[in-house]
Order: structure tokens, then sequence, then C-alpha cells
């Protein structure tokens, strides 16, 4: 009896201890499930009220106020035009300006397109992202500044874009720096930027004045990023004064234009209640209870508001239909009465980032940016919380996808693209989209090509003819769907 006691004590210890386990095993199984569920509920804002989880809200001002460089261009001279290429080794998105300077206006697009070439011609792969400002300065000059980075996956850095150029606008004639400045002046100015930054003269070329913009208190040399100085450096800006080129007088220089002088940001008053008005996160819904049997379709546009969407949204109206717009935060300045008429009319408003870039390029700060910002702009206009993203290029992964989980907002893609960015042909978009449409198809199109809108005179009315009924995304997916996830990345009803 002495020698089975102890074995029995030890068998009661290891059942003791192995009880103790898997409760404490079951403890964490629970907290797991607990903390899944959690996660589940977290994607739409409708699941966190059944579960009466409190929603962190999102003051959606604090992007529209943030001291960052996702600003709308100034867009004086002209209206845009585009190159943009949605497939192949380079994505591109480049906007250049169309005015009353054919002159101006060639050699604008001549740049671009000679830029756009010459990275295609290196074979490497990437992202090149354009974008410029115009002025009219003293209404005698027209002044156009582009600017843009090349992003690939085989460089460490992107690579910096710049170019400007100047046009008199009663000649018409393109400015260089020589017939814009007395020769002394020149001389001065070059003698002026070399000794500001430093530049030894051999290493110094003829083009070191080649880009330079006319402002009304002097003139602004544009110095390449890497050019003549590090690449640490940036993007160099060197400003000299009428003044000081005149008399030579250096200590009377201002170190920036009046004309560059930020204003301070803030939000106009109607901005500010549109704002207040926003519930963050609630999906705009329609009541979608009568379409559920009929054959549904939802058309798309990207890239804009722009010169051609007005006439668009007469398409629209005229045949009552309703669409999805997926606008560009950097065109949305100049532009807010179309997405009022957006609203008003029972459209969509989607975001499509602010400044075109390959989402899959981004870190989690600038996706951010991008997606946020936009989403900022179109609320305080609307005040209607844009949660729909279409992502540049259609182009995402999971980081994307985590990341547009935490923000509450979901991507919308297509099952149906007609190349209208690409062949510019309005009966090559008609004949596409009415092949290839299907009961709960998402239609990928844009509204700032003039042979886009051209299609939809047309296409639309067939598609209604052909018993088509045209809802909004959002309807869409909810009819397909049920319920929206935050996150997710949906092609058409049912996919």
């Amino acid at each position: 009896m002495k020698k089975i006691f102890p074995k029995l004590l030890i068998i009661v210890l290891l059942l003791s201890l192995c009880s103790c386990k898997a409760i404490v095993d079951e403890k964490e199984e629970s907290k797991i499930a607990e903390s899944t569920s959690k996660e589940t509920t977290n994607i739409t804002s409708e699941s966190r009220e059944d579960t009466g989880e409190e929603e962190d809200k999102i003051d959606l001002s604090d992007f529209l106020l943030a001291d960052d460089s996702l600003k709308s261009p100034k867009r004086e001279y002209g209206t845009e035009e585009y190159i943009n290429i949605n497939a192949g080794d380079i994505l591109a998105y480049i906007a250049y300006p169309k005015g009353d300077l054919k002159d101006l206006d060639k050699v604008c697009k001549d740049w671009a397109e000679k830029t756009l070439k010459s990275f295609q011609e290196e074979g490497i792969g990437g992202n090149l992202v354009i974008s410029y400002n115009s002025y009219i300065v003293n209404k005698k000059y027209a002044v156009v500044e582009f600017s843009g980075e090349f992003y690939s996956p085989n460089y460490a850095h992107p690579i910096s874009i710049s170019a400007a150029f100047n046009a008199n606008i009663e000649s018409g004639k393109v400015l260089k720096i020589d017939d814009f400045l007395k020769s002394e002046e020149v001389i001065r100015l070059r003698k002026y930027v070399m000794e500001s930054k430093k530049l030894e003269e051999q290493f110094v070329d003829d083009k070191l004045l080649e880009n330079f913009i006319i402002l009304s208190d002097g003139i602004e040399i544009v110095l390449g990023k890497g050019k003549y100085l590090p690449e640490s450096d940036g993007l160099v800006k060197v400003f000299a004064s009428y003044d000081m080129l005149k008399n030579g007088n250096e200590k009377a220089n201002k170190e920036e234009s009046s004309d560059r002088k930020d204003k301070e940001k803030t939000l106009d008053d109607k901005k500010q209640e549109n704002l207040s008005k926003v519930k963050t996160g609630e999906k705009v819904v329609k009541n979608v209870e009568a379409s559920k049997d009929k054959k549904l379709i939802a058309i798309t546009f990207d890239d804009g508001p722009g010169k051609h969407t007005d006439r668009l949204l007469n398409i629209l109206k005229e045949n009552n239909v309703k669409a999805t717009f997926f606008v560009l935060g950097s065109q949305i300045g100049g532009h807010q009465d179309l997405l009022l008429r957006m609203v008003e009319e029972g459209h969509e408003i989607g975001g499509h980032s602010w400044t075109h870039r390959s989402f899959k390029t981004l870190s989690e700060a600038e996706l951010t940016k991008e997606i946020m910002q936009t989403r900022a702009e179109i609320a305080s206009i609307t005040g209607v919380d844009a949660l729909a993203v279409r992502p540049p290029y259609g182009a995402y992964d999971d980081n994307v996808k985590a990341l547009g989980k935490k923000l509450g907002v979901y991507f919308v893609n297509w099952d149906v693209d007609p190349l209208d960015w690409k062949t510019r042909s309005a009966n090559n978009t008609y004949n596409e989209i009415l092949k290839n449409s299907r009961n709960g198809s998402i239609i990928l199109s844009h509204d700032i090509h003039v042979s886009t809108v051209d299609a939809m005179e047309r296409l639309i009315p067939k598609l209604i003819e052909e018993g088509y009924e045209f809802v909004t995304v959002s309807d869409l997916l909810t009819i397909g769907h049920g319920e929206i996830n935050a996150g997710k990345v949906y092609f058409s009803m049912n996919n």
C-alpha cells in the first residue's frame, strides 16, 4: 500500500495539470474566437452597430487641413488633355493643357509624349504620373509648369520629372530665357543661381536656365532633382526678383516670390458645414427591392471631373440613368458644381485617389493620404461620405486591402473594359460594351475622353432597349452581395 500511494498521487497530480491546461486552452480559444469575432464585426459600419461596438470617429477635416504635398493644381490656362495607359509594362497618367496658344500647346504635348516614349524605350516597368500647373501672369504671359515622378520596383527611389514653358499671350510665341531677359540680366541671373547654390562652373552646362517660370515679381529657375545638386536636395527652385536682375542688388532679393507664398489652410464656412453633417461610414444605398429581379448594370466613369462631364450628365439625365463617378481629388478644384450636380441627380461618387499613382507602389502613409484626402474633399463639397474607391489601373494587393479595411472603404474594379482610354474611338467603345455586358456587370469608362461621351449617346439608349436597368455601384453590390465589406475588391454584382 505504501508503494501504491505515491504512484496514485503522481497520477492525480498529472490529471490535475492536464485539466488546468485544458481550462487555459479553452480560455485562450475563447479569446481567439472573441478576437476573430470582433475583427469580422469591424468590417462594415452596419455590423458594428449590430454588436453595439463603438466605432472610431474619423474627422475628415483633418485630412483637408493637413500640411502635405497633395494640393489641387492651378489651371488658369486652357483645359486638361490626357495621356493615360492602363495596361502594359508602363502605367501612365499624364495631364497637359490645351488652349488658344497653338505653339504652347504643341510644345507641351510634344514634351509629354517624348517623356513617355523615353521611359518606354528603356524597357523598365513602372508607373509614370505627371501633372501640371498653369498660370496667367500679368495678363501677358501663359506659364505651364510640369512636375511628376516615375516609380519602378527596379529603382530605390522614384525619378523626378520637371519642365516649364512660357509663352507671350499677344504674339503666341514660346519664350526662351534670352527672349524674356536682357543679355546682362541673363548673365546676372546665371551668376546668382550658381553662387546661391554653390555650383562649380565645370559641372554646369548651358541648360542651367532652361527651365524658368515667369512670375509677377520675378523669375524662378527650376533645377531638376539630381541635375546640378545632390538628389537628396530634391527639386530646387531659385527665385530672382526683377529688381535684383535689373540693378544687381542681391541683398534686395527675396527668397521666394509673393506668388508662391502658401496661404494658411482654412476651411470655408460651407465646407465646414458640410463636413459637420457627414456621418462617416454611412453607405448611400437606395431602395433596391424593386430592382432585384431585373437585368442590372452599373456604368462607371473614371479620372474626372473634366470638360466633358457636364455633357455626359446631360445624356444621363435625358435617359433617366444613374451612374457612378470615380473622381480624382486633384481634379475636383474648379469642378465643384459638377459634384453637386451628380449628387442632386442621384448619381454616386467614389474616390479614385488624388494623383492617380498605383496603390501598389505607395507606403501606408502615402496611400492613406491618397484615399482619405480625396474622400474628405468629396465630403466637404457634397456632404456625402464616398466609401467606394477605384484603385488607379485596378492595381491592388493584400496590403491595399488591409488598409482599406482599416479606413472603412471598399474597392470597385470592373468586368467590362472597352479600352476607351486606348482606342479613343466612340464606335469601338460602343461595340465592346454592348458585346461584353452581362446582367450584373460593372463597366469601366472615362469621362475625360470626348470619344467616350460620344459613345454614350448611342450606347445608353441601346442598353435600355435591351432591357438593362442602370443602377449605382453600391446598389448593384448590395443586391448581389447583401452586405458591402470594407477592404474587399468587387468586380461585378456576383464577384
